[in-house]
């Protein structure tokens, strides 16, 4: 995250701070993995418009980690994947399907 950015503008430290406490899986990397793909499209680049496509991708990306390539066509979702995983350090690659043929 950019240390430039005002502290009122961090969303990592306010989601931290604001978001709900209340568990929704069992499975501490599900958690993990979708609260980290929305904080990256709540900081506003390559956001989804719509929230059903953001909680159905975030989804998407969890069940992708547990593969070795993750392959969408979505532009929004493969930057959003590729980051996540990043963040992560989870070793699944993002990759769009041309990329993926070329692999």
């Amino acid at each position: 995250m950019n240390s430039d950015i005002p502290v009122y503008l961090n969303i990592d430290e306010a989601w931290e701070e604001y978001a709900p406490k209340t568990k929704t899986s069992d499975n501490p990397a599900y958690q993990k993995i979708t609260d980290t793909y929305c904080k990256i499209d709540f900081r506003g680049y390559k956001s989804d418009e719509k929230f059903s496509n953001l909680i159905d991708d975030s989804l998407h990306v969890f069940y992708g980690a547990r593969c070795h390539y993750f392959v969408t066509i979505d532009d929004k979702c493969h930057y959003k994947a590729a980051e996540t995983y990043h963040e992560l350090g989870i070793q699944t690659k993002a990759l769009k399907p041309n990329e993926f043929a070329n692999n």
